[in-house]
């Protein structure tokens, strides 16, 4: 039998998505919400995108005491055991939803 074809020129590509990062960044937003800290869908709502990148910041920090003081056990968050740079992930995607969908930028700040 003669193989199907399926046109995926000019598609995004999923497979450039490591699937396992993909899953636990669902895994860190779900627990976030089981815990009560946050409501679903929040990160939709308004948020100050400098307080994303507070989180951001704070995130980054510890990944990077973790690798230069050579303590992988530092790469988890120990409040809730979730991945620090899943976290940044997350917080990225917010921002990048807060910057598309809600922040209004003050043109006459650059005047």
């Amino acid at each position: 039998m003669e193989k199907g074809v399926k046109d995926s020129q000019n598609k995004i590509m999923t497979n450039e998505i490591w699937g396992q990062f993909q899953k636990d960044m669902a895994a860190a937003m779900t627990v976030s919400k089981s815990n009560g800290k946050y409501p679903p869908l929040n990160w939709m709502k308004p948020i100050d995108p400098l307080s994303l990148l507070e989180s951001i910041e704070r995130h980054f920090l510890e990944v990077k005491i973790a690798l230069q003081e050579n303590k992988p056990n530092l790469l988890v968050d120990e409040t809730d055991k979730q991945d620090h740079l899943v976290k940044i992930a997350n917080n990225c995607m917010m921002l990048h939803y807060q910057l598309i969908n809600h922040y209004k930028f003050d043109e006459s700040k650059n005047q």
